[in-house]
């Protein structure tokens, strides 16, 4: 599936083919997916479409993130919400410049969540260290993704899915004998201001063995990361069982020019 909303970082380009490969060399049946880092959810959206597990526990440590599924999840509210983002996206630039520049210091809901996302700078979601603020400046009017906010909605109130806000160890522990979990989470030398604690080498040696006692408990567990040394280092350290897969990818959302066009990934399968 086609993402629901820009984010850095995001699975756009790859989505069917991690689900693809995940499918074809881990459990033939999983009971759950979980996934710790959801961010704009294509890959997991993507593996709940396909039949990758019955029920999902979705997660991410960035608040807004979450008010946006909640509200897919409801019918009621996803049918009220529509109607705000096609008035919204039928205003004027001008129009929908001062409404984003005059909200930018307000929590996000899922509606300025949205807004930001759609208008911004490259879709980044980026927030103080000092204040937890939100601090892109405005780009360009919104176009909001109806159809896939449309079928991601259908998909999410068809089958058990939990969703919470909380710290990725957190929602590695639910992890049982037969669950699928996917971490994605921000990658060594890139974009992790997500929020105002960011994620840092600690972090990732945090995640690395919250995901081995997942896979002891009997988890399928897969992560995700650059193709850099220190990803190596933590998440395929040699003289461990593990199977990495390369995945040539065209990154279209980054801070900068130079973290734009064609990357390598890495897939790696505990």
């Amino acid at each position: 599936m086609r993402p629901i909303f820009r984010w850095a970082g995001g699975k756009r380009n790859n989505a069917e083919q991690i689900a693809a490969i995940v499918n074809a060399n881990g459990n033939a049946y999983n009971k759950r997916l979980i996934s710790p880092f959801l961010g704009a959810g294509s890959f997991e959206l993507e593996a709940l479409r396909i039949g990758l597990a019955r029920s999902a526990w979705l997660a991410d440590a960035c608040e807004p993130v979450i008010s946006v599924f909640t509200m897919l999840r409801d019918a009621k509210v996803w049918k009220r919400a529509r109607v705000m983002l096609e008035a919204f996206q039928q205003m004027s630039e001008a129009d929908q410049r001062a409404h984003f520049l005059e909200t930018r210091g307000a929590t996000a809901d899922w509606f300025l969540f949205l807004i930001r996302q759609a208008c911004s700078v490259q879709g980044i979601w980026r927030v103080s260290k000092k204040e937890g603020k939100y601090n892109v400046p405005f780009s360009h009017a919104a176009h909001f993704a109806l159809d896939e906010l449309e079928r991601s909605a259908t998909l999410l109130q068809s089958m058990p899915v939990t969703l919470a806000c909380c710290d990725f160890a957190q929602t590695v522990a639910q992890a049982e004998d037969g669950d699928l979990v996917f971490a994605d989470p921000p990658w060594f030398g890139t974009h992790s201001a997500y929020t105002r604690e960011g994620f840092g080498d600690l972090d990732h040696l945090r995640l690395m063995s919250a995901l081995q006692a997942a896979k002891a408990r009997g988890a399928d567990c897969w992560v995700m990361g650059s193709d850099c040394a220190e990803t190596r280092e933590t998440y395929a350290p040699v003289g461990r069982h593990q199977t990495v897969y390369e995945l040539q990818v065209r990154n279209n959302v980054s801070p900068k020019a130079s973290g734009r066009g064609m990357r390598t990934d890495l897939l790696i399968h505990l």
